[in-house]
Formats: C-alpha cells, sequence, structure tokens
C-alpha cells in the first residue's frame, strides 16, 4: 500500500471481507437512462440474487454530468443510511478534496483528477466500455488506459471485457461498462443496435406536449433491463475467474421521463430523471 491511495479494512458483512492487502477488483455497471421504476418492475433473476437494489437519486440528468460525478466518487445517493450507498455515512471511493471525518475504502490524495487516474497510481489496469455518445468526449474516455467505444451492443461489451480481463490476469483492474439499451431508443438484439434513426425530434420532447404517455417506451425500457440482466450473468462468470474478489456497483446514471407532467427525455430535472437504481456486491473468485 502506497501513500498515494488507501484501502480500509471494510466493516460491512453484506460487502464481504475486505482488507489492504486484497487489492480487490472494481467495476462499474451504468445502464444509461435506467429509471427506478423500469428496473423495479423487470423481472431481473441474477441481479436480484446477489444484490439488495435500491432506489437511488443522481448527481445530474445527463450521461455526461452523471459520470464526471462518478469519476469524483459521488454515486447515486441512497437516502437511508447505509455504508457506500449513503456516502454521508461512508463512502466507497473517494479523493480527499476537503477535510472530513468520513472514512472510505479507498481514497486518494487531493491532486488526483478522477477516480480512474487514482486506481492507474495505483497499479490498476483501467478498462472503459461505452455505448453512448457522450463517451467520444476525451474527458470521459482518456483517463482510461484501455478504453473501446461499442455504441449499444451490450454481448458485445461484455465479451470485450472478458477479453480485456483474461490477458491481464495478474494485475486488479478498474473498469466501467456503460450500457446503452435502456437508453432511448430502448432497442437490443444479438447484433447490437446501429444506425438507429429517432422517430421523432428529441429536442422537441424536452419541452412540455399534450402527447399521451409512452406506454411502448415504458415497456421497452423494461425489456432491455432484462437484456442486461443476462449479460449481468455473463460478467459474474467472468468475474468469478478472476484472482481477486470483485466489487460491482450497478446503477442507472440518470431516468427518464415517459410523458410525466408533459415531459419526455431527460437532460432536465424532473423526479422521474432522478430516481435510479443502484446495487453494490462483492463476487468472490474461484
Amino acid at each position: 500500500m502506497t501513500a498515494r491511495a488507501r484501502l480500509h479494512r471494510d466493516d460491512s458483512s453484506w460487502l464481504g471481507p475486505i482488507s489492504p492487502s486484497s487489492r480487490p477488483n472494481f467495476l462499474l455497471l451504468t445502464w444509461d437512462s435506467c429509471r427506478w421504476d423500469s428496473f423495479s418492475k423487470a423481472s431481473l433473476p441474477r441481479i436480484r440474487s446477489v444484490a439488495k437494489i435500491h432506489p437511488a437519486y443522481s448527481q445530474a440528468t445527463f450521461t455526461l454530468a452523471s459520470h464526471l460525478a462518478m469519476y469524483q466518487g459521488l454515486l447515486p445517493h441512497v437516502r437511508q443510511p447505509i455504508p457506500y450507498y449513503n456516502r454521508y455515512v461512508r463512502q466507497l471511493v473517494r479523493i480527499r478534496h476537503r477535510p472530513t471525518s468520513m472514512e472510505s475504502l479507498v481514497s486518494f490524495p487531493s491532486d488526483t483528477p478522477n477516480i480512474i487516474t487514482g486506481f492507474r497510481r495505483f497499479g490498476y489496469l483501467t478498462i472503459g466500455i461505452a455505448a453512448m455518445e457522450w463517451f467520444h468526449h476525451p474527458i470521459l474516455k482518456d483517463p482510461y488506459e484501455k478504453f473501446h467505444f461499442t455504441g449499444i451492443h451490450g454481448i458485445r461489451q461484455v465479451e470485450l471485457f472478458s477479453d480485456d480481463i483474461s490477458s491481464n490476469h495478474s494485475r486488479p483492474f478498474f473498469a466501467l461498462i456503460n450500457f446503452g439499451e435502456t437508453h432511448y431508443p430502448y432497442r437490443f438484439s444479438s447484433d447490437g443496435v446501429k444506425d438507429v434513426e429517432p422517430t421523432r425530434a428529441q429536442a422537441w420532447d424536452r419541452v412540455p406536449t399534450d402527447r399521451e404517455y409512452d406506454n411502448e417506451g415504458f415497456t421497452a425500457q423494461i425489456h432491455c433491463c432484462q437484456f442486461l440482466d443476462d449479460r449481468l450473468a455473463d460478467i459474474i462468470t467472468v468475474l468469478k475467474g478472476c484472482s481477486a474478489p470483485t466489487i460491482v456497483v450497478l446503477c442507472g446514471d440518470h431516468g427518464e421521463c415517459f410523458g410525466e407532467d408533459g415531459a419526455f427525455g431527460h437532460g432536465f430535472y424532473h423526479p422521474k430523471v432522478m430516481e435510479v437504481p443502484m446495487a453494490i456486491f462483492r463476487v468472490a473468485s474461484y
């Protein structure tokens, strides 16, 4: 353990035993635009078998801002006083920007620009695999040692993750997979979603209208959640083959409006844009 980053002993039995010498892996899974009630209505046997899912509140209303907050260790926030879900109880990963008496599982010095750089300095392999167009922006992709932009293609994303992990088996890793199936147009297939043409002007959706509630879109997002639950089973299989345990955070980066108060889409404040699922769990290695 170096002075540049500290891994503290964990005291939460639900997360499992963590010690400073274990150097666990970290995996952040963001289901883009996935709102809480879509997630809660979906049939999700894989995630429900490994974690308790909490309703949480995003730090932002759109992809870039939400992920930048997570890059600073600010995950979606749960109001209940649960360690790691509520950072005022205990934070999972923190940059020490200001004095505080609160502990974190991992902490980096105040001059660390983001947690990805922090893990790289700590000797971790850092991998980013992203679906959404915002990840063409250098501020989101450049911190990673390895980065893949895939578009909406969850199956391909899991394959890339598996390949990267298997080819760097001796190193601990921090990885992000940003899944796009739960983002508009809420589609998935074994071949990925390519050349998507919006069926309506998205800018028009950002102002209140008298359109009917988008039941079709809401139902499609539920089906996309179920598709991604299958991908989680594949990811867990990969993680069980790692040489160290992995701490997994699964969350929506923000939600979506399907017609509440005449609002559609995201990128503006509305409770349905802020309400997202949140789960933190540990996958043991064989």
